[in-house]
């Protein structure tokens, strides 16, 4: 579950991250990877992939965290208002089920360390320098 969360935020957050509208991708509609990468080749003249695509979207997830860091976000904030955790699903086949905040909590964590981001949810200095940003290392938080 969390490494579709993953693979998902990535492709939106690169294709938001290039102007291409969310609602025209991947994987729900209809503009392919492979034709994101082909269209931003024939504007930009760039020799692009799929896999250029996944590293913006990794590389603006990134900005967008520290700078949030930066601004006094931290891990606790990534979390969901309290009902989700007591009110069951009202209808679909997960109808009745609430939210584990435990395990909800763990999934964050998993997920945190997929990006490369420490247990504050912030981007560790090797995933800094993986992503050309070990500037932002430079600057005080």
């Amino acid at each position: 579950m969390v490494r579709n969360y993953n693979a998902l935020n990535l492709v939106w957050s690169g294709t938001d991250g290039l102007g291409v509208c969310l609602y025209a991708c991947a994987p729900t509609r209809y503009l392919r990877l492979e034709q994101i990468a082909e269209l931003v080749s024939a504007v930009a003249g760039w020799d692009f992939s799929s896999h250029e695509l996944f590293r913006i979207g990794e590389r603006r997830n990134a900005l967008m965290r520290w700078y949030n860091y930066r601004e006094g976000f931290n891990a606790e904030d990534d979390t969901l208002p309290e009902r989700f955790y007591m009110e069951p699903i009202r209808s679909g086949r997960h109808a009745g089920a609430v939210i584990d905040k435990a395990k909800f909590r763990q999934m964050i964590q998993t997920y945190y360390e997929m990006c490369g981001w420490d247990c504050q949810g912030r981007p560790t200095l090797g995933k800094l320098y993986d992503l050309h940003l070990e500037w932002l290392a430079e600057r005080p938080v």
